[in-house]
């Protein structure tokens, strides 16, 4: 097993990054895990996410399960660039951590920090901010869609 791109055999799997369900047949990305319940040392297990979720959510390992496809996918370049975006974001979290907290580990995992809305584009540049608030906008109500989407775009 490794990290790929699949059709979903049944419809019973829950995606890792949203907790929605995963429709039968649809394509669906795998993230290859340690299986801590197996008795096997070395056992795998996989982690199911729907296309979008896992190009947003594993971006890195999207890439390069994205490449090992072997059929371009539905809105291809639209989730090619979800990614894309993702490790560019990454890597910039990574230096943005070390200038923060000079002895922080830069290949360290933990690479959240906060920046003010109204700051985001002017201190990190135009990184996907509309595009990734346009996938999550159904978790948020209107008004807050256009509030964020004005400080944005700083209209």
């Amino acid at each position: 097993m490794a990290d790929l791109i699949k059709a979903a055999k049944t419809g019973r799997s829950k995606c890792r990054g949203c907790g929605e369900k995963i429709a039968k047949d649809q394509l669906r990305f795998g993230e290859e895990v340690p299986n801590p319940f197996a008795d096997e040392e070395d056992a795998m297990t996989m982690h199911w996410f729907h296309v979008a979720c896992g190009a947003d959510k594993r971006p890195e390992k999207f890439v390069l399960a994205l490449a090992a496809h072997p059929d371009e996918l539905p809105e291809h370049d639209k989730v090619q660039r979800i990614a894309q975006l993702g490790v560019e974001n990454s890597e910039l979290a990574r230096v943005l951590r070390v200038a923060i907290e000079p002895e922080a580990d830069p290949m360290s995992m933990s690479t959240a920090f906060f920046v003010h809305a109204g700051c985001t584009v002017e201190k990190l540049g135009e990184i996907g901010l509309l595009e990734k608030l346009e996938r999550v906008s159904d978790k948020l109500d209107g008004e807050d869609v256009a509030e964020l989407r004005a400080i944005l775009t700083g209209g």
